[in-house]
């Protein structure tokens, strides 16, 4: 089954949480998209948040190297679903899951290795 998929550039709201259950990665994180618009004669500059998800090695590939304030390219799958919350009531829920990124501009590693755009290509 194909997912709708989307490309979404931004900066990254905060840290990215990193869970890890021993069997399952996961990575949660927001990231903040800036744009503008024309009103009339005067420009708008706006930004909309979203909160992201990744798993596996995706997630452990944004979680070594992105931090708050990061800028990066994610491909997202768009999800819906819905599930009964505690009191039985039907919650509908979408989801934005990264299957791939791409950072926009220099990052640092743990070891303090140095890479630049062009040596990263999309994971």
């Amino acid at each position: 089954m194909l997912r709708p998929e989307t490309v979404i550039i931004g900066r990254l709201g905060n840290d990215p949480e990193l869970l890890n259950s021993g069997t399952v990665t996961l990575c949660r994180f927001s990231i903040a998209v800036n744009y503008s618009y024309m009103k009339n004669t005067e420009r708008v500059e706006e930004t909309d948040w979203f909160s992201l998800e990744a798993w596996g090695g995706t997630a452990m590939l944004i979680s070594k190297n992105l931090r708050k304030g990061s800028l990066a390219a994610f491909r997202i799958q768009i999800r819906d679903g819905s599930y009964n919350d505690q009191d039985g009531k039907r919650v509908y829920k979408v989801s934005l899951t990264v299957s791939e990124v791409k950072f926009l501009e220099k990052v640092t590693v743990k070891n303090d290795e140095h890479f630049t755009v062009n040596d990263i290509p999309f994971a």
